[in-house]
């Protein structure tokens, strides 16, 4: 569908939310439900591809409460969704967790039946405790499963992805880098043990407010370094350009009236590409940032997520950490004041094994692939960095 298409139909979500949730549940959008309050919770937007957009639904009537979770997405699925469809839009709509492409949702979203995984794989047995940590719609989920003082993590990907992560397991846990794979229960369900540690976010809000050892960049470095080398054999991810363009496509409809800058600021970009120093082609994680980083006492010791692990550029996976730093700061000063001075020195000791130049301009080009969904509010400020580290024309 074309961008302006796609953007039309972003607007009407947002706009006729209300309307929307009237018709899937009635058939008719303007129909009289007493007690109904419909809140936009989440906005899920790929360039070029699609827009999804999660709905909190509360429905009370004769003092009974009733709440559902709604989605409409443009994508054109089939099973478990309503079909709304006009001459000008049309929408694709589930309640959750009956996600149209992850077959193994409903089970991996209920405590129960994570209970009866955990239990026939001789893991633990009791009542699960399950907290959704991430949910893509048809993309992915991971949820934490606290039982018996144990904690795991359930992981949900689309049967083609499931495959790739399980081959990148097989290289990646051997070397000791990555949690391993202790249960594959249902279609594209894999079940692991928590990393040990504490996540590099984690460690990085203890340093900044309670004076915590400072996290050592040096040890990011190693732990890059012990991925092995059969990684570079896997097939590549998309090239930075391509992952240039959809960001600024994204940047341009979160912030239409800022249009011209992110034009301009896509033009430098792609000029730094061009002459950008790149090093050799070694094994990388593929998203190298705080929450995926594990650490204990301050030195990073394992990541988690590898499903884009493969071959490419040590400044990619630096660039990428930096990025999700630079933006931490503005979603919680409190936790992260004293970041700036370390994003400095951090970046001073990168550029002892990576290009400078190539570091600064990848790193604004990832902060504005963290602009989807942020609100106009987050989006503005992450422009304001990337324009920031953005190399000057």
């Amino acid at each position: 569908m074309p961008r302006l298409d796609l953007e039309a139909h972003r607007r009407h979500l947002l706009d006729h939310g209300d309307e929307l949730v009237r018709q899937v549940l009635t058939g008719t959008p303007d129909a009289d439900l007493p007690g109904l309050e419909v809140h936009t919770d989440a906005i899920h937007y790929r360039a070029g591809r699609d827009v999804t957009v999660g709905y909190k639904v509360v429905l009370e009537q004769d003092a009974v409460r009733q709440e559902e979770y709604l989605l409409a997405t443009t994508a054109d699925v089939t099973g478990e969704v309503a079909t709304l469809d006009s001459e000008q839009f049309g929408f694709r709509v589930w309640r959750h967790p009956h996600d149209p492409v992850l077959a193994s949702a409903p089970e991996a979203f209920s405590p129960d039946a994570v209970a009866g995984w955990l239990a026939t794989a001789g893991l633990a047995s009791g009542e699960v405790a399950l907290t959704a940590v991430a949910y893509r719609p048809m993309r992915r989920a991971v949820l934490r499963a606290d039982v018996d003082g144990g904690r795991w993590f359930v992981k949900l990907q689309r049967p083609k992805r499931h495959l790739e992560y399980l081959e990148r397991m097989a290289l990646l846990a051997p070397a000791g880098v990555t949690p391993p794979v202790v249960a594959a229960p249902a279609e594209g369900v894999t079940i692991t043990a928590a990393a040990e540690g504490v996540s590099l976010a984690q460690a990085l809000a203890a340093w900044s407010m309670q004076g915590a050892v400072e996290p050592d960049p040096a040890s990011l470095l190693e732990l890059l370094g012990r991925l092995p080398g059969g990684v570079r054999t896997l097939p590549p991810q998309r090239g930075h350009d391509v992952r240039l363009r959809m960001a600024l496509e994204t940047a341009a409809v979160e912030l239409p009236g800022r249009a011209s800058e992110i034009a301009d600021l896509g033009e430098r970009l792609l000029a730094a590409d061009a002459r950008a120093e790149l090093g050799p082609v070694v094994a990388t994680h593929g998203d190298f940032y705080e929450a995926n980083i594990f650490t204990v006492d301050g030195r990073a010791t394992s990541v988690i997520d590898i499903e884009s692990a493969g071959p490419g550029h040590l400044v990619d996976d630096l660039a990428t950490l930096m990025a999700h730093l630079v933006v931490l700061p503005d979603l919680s000063a409190v936790h992260y004041a004293q970041l700036p001075g370390l994003i400095d020195r951090w970046y001073a000791a990168f550029c002892d094994v990576v290009d400078g130049p190539t570091l600064r301009a990848r790193t604004a080009g990832l902060i504005l692939g963290l602009m989807s969904g942020a609100g106009e509010a987050q989006a503005s400020a992450r422009l304001d960095r990337a324009l920031a580290w953005a190399p000057r024309a």
